[in-house]
């Protein structure tokens, strides 16, 4: 499930405790990731060519690359942790310390993902040396057992390595194997889960993007959160509540009295329907009329 999925649970259902690790696990990873994205966005020379959450699959199995960069005949894959407190190295497996418990060891997962990537390459006919990193990237971490020669970088280390990439030999035309790259890229995990929701068991209302308070109607054209006082276009919150419907319930069709439940009736039908000439492609005759959100309308924040 990714990550929108869960936020958008969080806002609207009570989540289970599963759910609720699950989405506090995938935030600390989202965050560690935009921050090395923001990183390697100042540090790198900006012709270096980065490609970020790519997945693909080979023979059947998934696998998730959090950041690929592609230097001359070679590519460097870097898994982002976001780790917090003591661990240790030992021969039999990763540890995390205080208190004392095995976890699944971050060198297999890249490991795992360097031969992948290999056979993937070799069947997309592009021909590519392959090194790998851990990138541990919370200051507030610490690794017993660490030597020189493990692939790790850690957050100390951060700005020197992106750094010393710019010293390497790099390829100024990477669109070709870029569109390769993306030409095998899966859209979409056969792992990822589908709820079965009850949409009227869903707390209505429109979200507040910043704070998950609940908006109310500021000004003809503005909202405000009741919670932490941010304002938003009406068109901003419609939208972002259309993607909500869209996400939850993937199977059925946006209508007009659909979504004015879903906003909890915030405007009134005549109002609403015009915003959804306006936000919206319009399908069906009157009696079966949907709508689905223009390509061009921004819902989601990017964090």
């Amino acid at each position: 499930m990714k990550m929108t999925h869960l936020e958008m649970l969080e806002k609207r259902y009570n989540l289970d405790r599963d759910q609720k690790i699950q989405l506090d696990k995938e935030r600390k990873g989202k965050i560690g990731e935009y921050y090395l994205k923001s990183l390697i966005e100042t540090k790198l020379h900006p012709e270096i060519a980065v490609i970020s959450d790519y997945r693909f699959e080979v023979n059947g199995s998934e696998c998730q690359i959090d950041f690929l960069i592609l230097l001359n005949q070679s590519c460097i894959i870097i898994e982002v942790k976001s780790y917090y407190g003591d661990f240790e190295i030992r021969p039999d497996g990763f540890y995390r310390l205080n208190p004392l418990r095995k976890i699944k060891h971050p060198f297999s997962q890249v490991e795992r993902a360097e031969i992948m990537l290999h056979s993937h390459l070799k069947r997309l006919n592009l021909n590519l040396n392959i090194k790998y990193y851990v990138a541990f990237v919370n200051e507030q971490f610490s690794l017993y057992g660490l030597t020189r020669d493990m692939p790790v970088v850690m957050a100390s280390q951060l700005n020197r390595f992106l750094e010393s990439l710019n010293e390497e030999v790099y390829d100024k035309k990477h669109e070709y194997i870029i569109n390769r790259l993306e030409d095998g890229r899966l859209l979409k995990s056969r792992y990822e889960h589908e709820l079965k929701l009850d949409f009227n068991k869903a707390k209505k209302g429109l979200v507040c993007q910043h704070c998950s308070g609940w908006l109310e109607v500021d000004t003809y054209k503005q909202l405000k959160c009741q919670s932490c006082g941010t304002k938003e276009e009406i068109e901003s919150a419609i939208g972002r509540s259309i993607t909500e419907l869209e996400t939850l319930f993937p199977d059925d069709e946006i209508t007009l009295r659909r979504l004015l439940e879903w906003i909890d009736h915030t405007y009134s039908p005549s109002k609403l329907r015009r915003l959804l000439k306006k936000i919206c492609h319009t399908h069906g005759s009157k009696k079966g009329r949907y709508y689905t959100l223009k390509s061009n309308i921004i819902t989601v924040s990017n964090i």
